[in-house]
């Protein structure tokens, strides 16, 4: 009767098979993997076409509103509609670099370009050369980009500082491109010598013109448009906050972790500053910015503990100050929602150096650029903004603030911030 036993569990399936071998089990984990990862794209997917589309989400914030009251004033209209309305024909072009230097330089030399356009009563043209930014936006102001300028016999060469001096005269013959050479990566100040040229082209047409920061604002919305890549990318993070007052923050503190992720580590030592790069966070710190992202966040805290319910939007130069602002946001307010764009920051102006898809957080040169345009926009977009650095510390955080045209906006630990004194208000 034993031996009977003995034979039917023997001829059982499988009673004498090998376990699986690693190798197996590694299959089997990838093809559910792959199985789970069809499932949650699909709910994403079900998930995006619930949500508004871009415009309304874009117009509920009120950006589209600011932009309008501000630029759609008859004196801006019409210094914006003569820069519209210039043909090379009549008036000449002036080209000047877009290219060279973060996102934020890029803005200020398109600001120093399209006021020296002004200046010289030319048509204003953008060289935007290897610039992977620029071309996630809409222009308004026409056909006023090109991969590369005019050169030889077909162009007048001239120094950017020159340009400026010799305005408001052509800087030679009207009918031939004016190309610029060296333009300058910060803004044109108030009072400036190019600015005083400005608004006397400006007066000799308008009585009472503009402020100067609501031209720079809206010259700088002229170019920010956002396109269809960036708009889609938008939709997500803006309807994290529907419905809720959006305060967007701020961190900016060395240039060391996004040169290692992309690199950049040959300047870490000796000649660090070759590159003009902020390695230890000593320019930043003398430029009153709190580069102690954690300290930074303890008083964002301060603000989150108090101010009721919002989202925060957080941006930052590294992970781990994101990370460190995040943290401290929910520990002080629990049911606060804190949202992040994913992926490593990058310096959209410099050369990728570590090219392997795999390497450790990479998030490559094109998705790091979008990265830093959804971070760019949302912080537009918030409805109070934040920064641990005031305007020297930060072309980046300058440029959000000018094309926020004079919404709230606080730096550093300021006790109104860190008090939570602030009413939020969608």
């Amino acid at each position: 009767m034993g031996a009977h036993w003995l034979i039917a569990l023997l001829a059982l399936p499988g009673a004498c098979q090998e376990p699986p071998s690693y190798q197996q089990k590694l299959e089997r984990a990838r093809h559910r993997i792959a199985q789970l990862e069809r499932v949650v794209g699909q709910l994403r997917s079900e998930l995006d076409g619930l949500r508004p589309p871009f415009a309304a989400l874009w117009h509920a914030r009120g950006v589209a509103a600011r932009q309008a009251t501000t630029c759609g004033t008859p004196a801006m209209r019409a210094v914006l509609d003569d820069l519209r309305g210039r043909r090379p024909g009549t008036h000449g072009e002036v080209w000047f670099p877009f290219e060279g230097g973060g996102f934020g330089n890029e803005l200020n030399k398109y600001l120093a370009g399209c006021a020296l356009a002004i200046a010289l009563n030319r048509t204003a043209r953008i060289v935007v050369g290897g610039a992977k930014t620029i071309g996630l936006f809409e222009p308004r102001l026409g056909d006023w980009r090109s991969d590369s300028a005019p050169s030889g016999e077909n162009a007048t060469t001239l120094d950017y500082r020159a340009a400026v001096a010799c305005a408001p005269q052509a800087c030679g013959a009207r009918y031939v491109p004016l190309v610029l050479t060296n333009t300058k990566p910060q803004p044109p100040a108030e009072n400036s010598d190019l600015a005083r040229k400005v608004y006397a082209h400006i007066k000799a047409r308008i009585a009472s013109p503009p402020a100067w920061s609501d031209l720079l604002g809206c010259l700088t919305a002229e170019a920010l448009r956002p396109s269809a890549p960036l708009a889609d990318e938008l939709r997500a993070y803006l309807d994290a906050a529907r419905g809720r007052p959006l305060v967007g923050v701020h961190v900016r503190t060395t240039d060391r972790d996004m040169a290692i992720h992309m690199g950049n580590t040959g300047f870490l030592g000796r000649g660090q500053r070759l590159l003009g790069l902020d390695y230890t966070g000593s320019f930043r710190r003398q430029s009153g910015c709190v580069t102690d992202a954690a300290a930074y966040g303890q008083c964002v805290a301060g603000l989150a503990a108090k101010a009721g319910d919002a989202t925060y939007f957080v941006a930052g130069d590294a992970p781990s100050a994101v990370d460190a602002v995040a943290n401290a946001i929910a520990r002080a307010a629990p049911n606060t929602t804190v949202v992040a764009t994913p992926g490593h920051p990058i310096h959209t102006g410099r050369v990728d150096h570590l090219q392997h898809a795999n390497r450790t957080h990479h998030s490559g040169h094109a998705e790091g650029t979008l990265k830093a345009l959804v971070d760019f926009m949302m912080l537009v977009a918030s409805d109070v903004f934040l920064s641990n650095c005031p305007d020297g510390g930060s072309t980046f955080a300058w440029n959000v603030r000018t094309l926020r045209l004079g919404e709230r906006a606080f730096y550093g630990r300021d006790a109104r911030v860190c008090e939570g004194r602030l009413a939020l208000g969608a």
